[in-house]
């Protein structure tokens, strides 16, 4: 049966993803044909078709900490909050994603970014070509980096602002069955923000089309999470969420609260893979 996977981002909320994909695999159930991501998704995502899940826990385990990703530090020296290029470097060099491997793995990856340009939500398959670039992009939030990243001539910034949860765009892909993975325990829905979508809005001042997009993000995300607990209780789809709120927030930087959160990953798969009526 053919599958997709769609992994939501939020940050360093992030990590719980990483935990499932970690114990879906350690019981030999990670298997997928399509897998797309947003945000913080994005590398797990990657990591996992590229067959290093192991490596794609490491980096949450060890990379993401203290001021190795966010630090206050970086504002007073008029710098990003957070350290992206660093990040980047690490999938680069110091826990290199296979490359070569996303051209010739079973399962193609799909990563979620926003045309700065039109506010659109664009679906980019990662190649060995651009996915260093599209994992920068898709991880470029509002205000804590708020710079666009270029991906063969295009600007792009965080996916999560287009389509935080791309529950229409798996549809659409055809494959038999969907299993999603949210960041946010059932029931949650976001909260309308003018305040938060002016601040965020201010960090593309040379990106007009993306102040609409953020100052509607709210109602966006609710709408995809509707849709997803509308097709879970018809059984069209499969979601594995925490149940309760995870102890690391979209920008965490204890490294405790971090390694609970992919240990609660782990957790919600498990309970998953124990379900009565699990795919």
């Amino acid at each position: 049966m053919t599958t997709t996977l769609v992994l939501e981002g939020g940050g360093l909320r992030g990590a719980f993803g990483a935990g499932v994909v970690a114990e879906l695999a350690r019981e030999g159930r990670a298997s997928f044909d399509d897998v797309l991501a947003v945000s913080s998704g994005a590398p797990t995502a990657a990591y996992l078709v590229a067959g290093q899940v192991d490596d794609g826990v490491r980096i949450w385990e060890n990379h993401v900490h203290g001021a190795q990703l966010i630090s206050p530090a970086r504002w007073l020296r008029r710098e990003p909050l957070m350290d992206l290029p660093r990040l980047v470097g690490v999938f680069a060099r110091g826990v290199p994603l296979a490359l070569p491997r996303l051209a010739t793995a079973k399962a193609r990856c799909w990563v979620v970014v926003t045309d700065c340009a039109t506010g659109a939500a664009e679906y980019v398959r990662a190649t060995p070509e651009n996915a260093l670039d599209l994992l920068h992009a898709t991880m470029a939030i509002p205000i804590a980096y708020g710079r666009a990243v270029e991906v063969h001539g295009t600007s792009y910034v965080d996916g999560g602002i287009a389509d935080a949860i791309p529950i229409d765009r798996a549809l659409s892909l055809g494959n038999r069955r969907t299993v999603v993975i949210l960041t946010r325990p059932r029931g949650y829905r976001r909260i309308r923000s003018r305040v938060g979508a002016f601040l965020m809005g201010k960090s593309y001042p040379q990106y007009p089309a993306l102040g609409p997009v953020l100052a509607r993000r709210w109602a966006t995300s609710n709408r995809s999470l509707e849709t997803i607990d509308r097709l879970e209780a018809d059984g069209e789809i499969s979601v594995i969420r925490p149940s309760a709120t995870l102890p690391a927030g979209r920008l965490s930087r204890r490294r405790e609260d971090i390694l609970a959160t992919i240990e609660a990953g782990r957790t919600a798969a498990r309970a998953w893979l124990r379900a009565p009526d699990a795919p």
